[in-house]
């Protein structure tokens, strides 16, 4: 599962899982996330610029959950040239 969100500023982003004896595991570089591979979630992470975090949920002896890919956009600005060669720029 994949998803984009855009914020004009940074956040605290808090992972969930809907059994609470399962472990959460996230990566920032794109890898993906394992039983081994991937910082263990220990509460609510700081995302202050463009960050893609894979996470998923793991519980001994059980197979692990989806991964799930969210690209996270901050402080983007963007520039729309308009018809007069006047050209805007927005920060988001």
């Amino acid at each position: 599962m994949f998803s984009a969100v855009i914020s004009t500023k940074p956040f605290n982003l808090i992972l969930s899982t809907t059994d609470s004896s399962a472990g959460i595991r996230y990566t920032t570089n794109g890898s993906e996330p394992t039983e081994t591979n991937g910082v263990i979630y220990a509460g609510p992470i700081p995302v202050s610029r463009t960050t893609v975090l894979r996470a998923a949920a793991f519980k001994t002896d059980y197979l692990p959950s989806v991964v799930v890919t969210h690209t996270y956009l901050v402080r983007l600005e963007h520039c729309v040239a308009v018809v007069a060669g006047v050209v805007h720029c927005h920060a988001y």
